[in-house]
């Protein structure tokens, strides 16, 4: 299992008196005594970063991780462990939403903690109280430029926090397990709204796609959600598209294409989303029954402007095609992008440059419309 590699790759790095543990799906702590000072952690976490930099042989090939680590001393005589942890946190939050391999812990993040704390608690009502809702991005065929159907995005309205970004909300719900529950809720909201499509508009070949977190495949729920879902609305399995990060097929991958084995029988398709970012393995690929890849806008965004960019996407483009997997640009946000995702032979997009993702309604013209974006 990668998950038991990565962490005898860390505790390889450990001397006597260190120690690591295993917090969450892909969460380690790493604990040392004899560390003084930010530089010193510093250089141990760079070595810990080159530890698990290095490829992973696995059965089915090599498989490539990236790694994120915040770093919190303990030389406050104040300080408990649990105030400890929760710097570490902060840290590692900081470091993945800069983008940075490291970050070490800085007092100001502990309001950023408890704002956390404020969301988690908030989020708990939100449910019940009608505050969240979907918005929809249409996906666009580029070849006749016809929309295919919609990506549902989650969006949550809170009176008094405002608008909560998903990459500020969804982590908080998955650390406080509700994360099943809200995924549940946008799954049928989701299939509700397409069978709504599916008759007003006489277009049955429409569909929806769902995005999944990875904690929601840890247990049998996402299949009997999705089952209650289409028995409830009627709609044609096919018609649903669940998409995974690269990430979220992390942790124990012949328990991942188990379950998603299970969904699939049913009809449903499945999407990897933001393909590139992660860790890529050709191996890996080949045992996921995955119908779609849905090429990063990172990569999308900088087409005909950042060297190698084009590259990537159509080295990611022939992969597809050799695997009988179709192709969806993100992030497209210009006609220049879109006719170059079109020579290099995708087969779908989305992005700023068809529609912003909206309420239903205002996307409704657009599923009806023959040739939506022409011209513009």
């Amino acid at each position: 299992m990668l998950i038991t590699a990565f962490a005898e790759r860390l505790s390889a790095q450990m001397g006597a008196g260190d120690l690591v543990a295993r917090f969450a799906t892909t969460d380690f702590a790493v604990l040392y005594p004899g560390v003084d000072g930010h530089e010193v952690a510093r250089r141990v976490g760079e070595r810990l970063l080159q530890a698990v930099d290095e490829p992973f042989l696995m059965a089915h090939g090599e498989v490539h991780l990236s790694a994120s680590i915040g770093v919190a001393l303990a030389r406050d005589t104040d300080r408990d462990a649990g105030q400890l942890i929760s710097d570490v946190h902060a840290a590692v939050h900081h470091a993945k939403r800069s983008s940075a391999k490291i970050a070490s812990f800085d007092v100001a993040w502990r309001q950023q903690a408890a704002t956390a704390m404020d969301t988690e608690a908030a989020l708990h009502s939100a449910l019940e109280r009608g505050q969240l809702g979907l918005c929809y991005q249409p996906i666009i065929d580029l070849a006749s430029e016809r929309a295919l159907g919609v990506e549902a995005l989650i969006r949550w309205h809170h009176p008094r926090l405002g608008t909560v970004a998903p990459s500020d909300f969804i982590p908080v719900a998955e650390q406080a397990g509700m994360i099943g529950a809200i995924g549940r809720w946008a799954i049928d909201t989701a299939c509700v709204q397409l069978a709504s499509w599916h008759e007003e508009l006489g277009r049955s070949d429409l569909t929806v796609a769902v995005n999944v977190s990875a904690r929601q495949l840890d247990g049998p729920e996402l299949l009997h959600d999705v089952k209650r879902a289409l028995d409830a609305t009627g709609l044609p399995p096919g018609a649903l598209i669940l998409e995974l990060t690269e990430t979220a097929l992390l942790d124990d991958i012949s328990h991942t294409i188990h379950g998603l084995v299970a969904i699939k029988a049913l009809g449903v398709r499945l999407a990897v989303d933001d393909f590139g970012t992660g860790y890529s393995s050709l191996g890996y690929l080949k045992l996921l029954p995955v119908d779609i890849l849905k090429i990063d806008r990172l990569f999308v965004s900088q087409l005909g402007h950042a060297d190698g960019d084009d590259v990537i996407v159509s080295a990611i483009i022939g992969l597809a095609r050799s695997l009988g997997l179709a192709t969806i640009g993100e992030g497209v946000e210009g006609s220049a992008q879109r006719d170059r995702l079109i020579e290099l032979g995708c087969d779908s997009a989305q992005g700023y440059h068809y529609a912003r993702p909206e309420i239903a309604e205002a996307i409704t013209p657009i599923l009806a419309a023959a040739v939506p974006g022409r011209g513009q």
